[in-house]
C-alpha cells in the first residue's frame, strides 16, 4: 500500500492538553510552521510556511493518488489538516485514507509516546526525538512569558533546530 507519514508543527495560544487537538486546531490564532513528510518511506521533506518554500505538490500527487497518510496520534494531523490546511486551499483526504501508527505500536503492546516507543524498540539514537526538541517548540509553539510570538525565520539557528525536530519525528514513525 502507498503511503505517506507526515507531522506538522503548530503555533497557537491554545493549550492542547486542555483543549484536545480538535478545539486546539479550531483557534483563531493556530498558524502551522511546518509540515515533514515522506512519501513511501522514501526521503523525507519539509514544507516551512515562514521560509518561502512552495507547496509541497508532491504530497499533494499522493493524496489525489489514494495513498494512505498516516501519523503518530494521527487526530493532531487530521484536526490541522481539517481546519487548517483546507482553509488554505490544501486538497481534502478522505477520513477512510488516514491511519493512526500509535494504534499499531499499541496493537503490538509498546509504549504510547513515540520516544519511548522507539526505546522499547531499541531503535538507534537516530531514530530517537532529539532533546532540543522541547526547547525549540517552547520557543516557537506557544507565546512567549511576555505574551508575544516568535517566528522561525527570525531566529535561523533554532528554526534549523525545529525543522530537523519535525523531520526527526517523521524517521521515527
Amino acid at each position: 500500500m502507498n503511503k505517506v507519514t507526515i507531522d506538522f508543527e503548530t503555533y497557537c495560544e491554545a493549550d492542547i492538553g486542555n483543549e484536545g487537538a480538535w478545539k486546539y486546531s479550531l483557534h483563531p490564532s493556530l498558524d502551522v510552521l511546518c509540515l515533514a513528510y515522506a512519501i513511501n518511506d522514501g526521503e523525507v521533506k519539509i514544507w516551512r510556511q515562514y521560509e518561502g518554500d512552495e507547496l509541497p505538490y508532491d504530497l499533494f500527487d499522493a493524496i489525489e493518488d489514494g495513498y494512505q497518510i498516516q501519523a503518530w496520534n494521527v487526530s493532531f494531523e487530521y484536526s490541522i489538516w481539517e481546519n487548517w490546511c483546507l482553509k488554505h486551499s490544501w486538497p481534502e483526504i478522505p477520513l477512510n485514507s488516514w491511519f493512526d501508527i500509535m494504534s499499531k505500536a499499541a496493537a503490538h503492546s509498546l509504549p504510547l509516546g513515540l520516544m519511548n516507543a522507539c526505546n522499547a524498540l531499541d531503535l538507534p539514537d537516530e531514530f530517537h526525538k532529539q532533546e532540543y526538541g522541547a526547547e525549540v517548540l517552547k520557543k516557537f509553539s506557544i507565546p512567549q512569558k511576555d505574551g508575544k510570538r516568535v517566528l522561525p525565520h527570525l531566529i535561523p539557528v533554532s528554526a534549523k533546530n525545529l525543522y530537523k525536530y519535525c523531520m526527526m519525528d517523521v524517521v521515527s514513525e
